[in-house]
């Protein structure tokens, strides 16, 4: 029998916005101002003692805004209602889209824009890593922060610092993108830029809202013992009976 979790279903958050909430416009004509886009958690198993006999299955909805601060928020609240230890797997469905194939620089060729990125039914953080680079003069290196974490990614944590000027400091990093599980940099970063951000695509899109996902969880103090993996939830409706119902929503920009 198919479960299902809830927790403040009926509060409002602040809309979707830019480039993400357009790739869900298509939907806007079937839908009215009071719509919510809605992340569901189910699960196929039994809960007792903080552990989870069976499968956590995450159902994206289309928001367009499930983000590291809201995953973060979503799994410690998993933990308050019991979820502490999964024995099975945590399942992503994002079949709520029907979605033709398109390559991610189909647009303008810029294939490391987060704008570029397909739309997806379960959208993380919106398909980007936000790479931070902070002068450190006492080191004289260059600081890399870099959000969400993503398991099994390797980022070199600091460049060398550089005192040539800031013009196109994102060519002077040198960065390789190419690899899934690693981003490197072999060039360095001027002094006289200070801090910047970079938003970008992961080179392997496929695989980037499994490998946050499981990153996150663990991160928030959860157990897993399966793997995390993309699928669909085998029964719809859910029947929910022994968990409470639990859903994350965001409102539709009016």
């Amino acid at each position: 029998m198919l479960r299902c979790l809830s927790h403040r279903a009926n509060v409002p958050h602040e809309p979707g916005f830019g480039d993400e909430a357009g790739h869900h416009l298509f939907c806007f004509g079937h839908v009215g101002p009071d719509f919510t886009w809605q992340t569901s958690f189910y699960t196929n198993g039994k809960l007792s003692n903080g552990v989870l006999q069976g499968d956590l299955i995450i159902h994206g909805g289309g928001d367009p805004k499930w983000v590291l601060e809201r995953i973060e928020e979503n799994f410690k609240t998993l933990q308050v209602l019991g979820v502490r230890h999964i024995t099975g797997d945590i399942i992503l469905d994002n079949s709520v889209f029907e979605l033709t194939k398109k390559h991610e620089a189909d647009f303008d060729g810029e294939h490391l824009s987060p704008y570029n990125s397909t739309p997806d039914g379960l959208l993380v953080n919106f398909k980007a890593i936000i790479l931070t680079f902070t002068p450190d003069e006492l080191t004289q290196t260059v600081r890399v922060k870099s959000e969400p974490p993503i398991a099994g990614v390797s980022i070199d944590s600091t460049v060398p610092m550089g005192n040539n000027g800031c013009g196109d400091w994102r060519s002077g990093l040198r960065a390789d993108f190419t690899h899934p599980d690693r981003i490197s940099f072999a060039g360095s970063y001027s002094a006289r830029c200070g801090e910047k951000v970079w938003p970008i695509a992961y080179s392997d899109p496929a695989t980037f809202a499994a490998r946050v996902v499981k990153a996150m969880y663990n991160a928030a103090g959860g157990r897993l013992d399966g793997q995390v993996r993309t699928g669909t939830l085998p029964i719809r409706p859910c029947c929910c009976t022994t968990l409470p119902r639990y859903h994350c929503r965001k409102s539709l920009p009016t």
